[in-house]
């Protein structure tokens, strides 16, 4: 299984590319150590149930502009529209640290340990190093 993100790209000049939007995918293929820590309900930022959430007033939008994965906005989504005991499970792990990433918060960029970064800068890099390497 891929977990992936998306980074969008708006009038990004890479060599003779230009005023286009672009979207790049950055895919990580999931290990057994993953589907463990899924399993376990492992949360390595701060994990917050869909109780928890709607009792602070959390709304779907929010959970989007945390970047939360689509299909649990619309697990939350659903949740708010008719509590059942399946979505009252169900948590969000919110990755705190910027430099992590994933459904537990699990992947971190090499790069960002000694230097943060943001997404974007470390994508700008990953592409200059493909350059120089070629």
């Amino acid at each position: 299984e891929y977990y992936c993100l998306y980074w969008s790209v708006y009038e990004w000049n890479v060599e003779d590319i230009s005023n286009m939007h672009v979207i790049v995918p950055y895919c990580i293929r999931t290990n057994e150590k993953q589907f463990i820590l899924y399993e376990n309900n492992q949360c390595y930022g701060t994990k917050y149930s869909f109780k928890q959430l709607k009792l602070d007033n959390v709304t779907s939008n929010d959970l989007r502009k945390w970047h939360a994965p689509i299909d649990l906005i619309d697990d939350y989504q659903a949740y708010l529209d008719r509590v059942n005991i399946y979505y009252s499970q169900l948590s969000y792990c919110n990755c705190t640290n910027e430099q992590t990433f994933g459904m537990a918060c699990e992947y971190y960029f090499h790069d960002s340990i000694s230097e943060p970064l943001s997404f974007s800068n470390i994508i700008q890099k990953r592409f200059e190093m493909k350059k120089m390497y070629r």
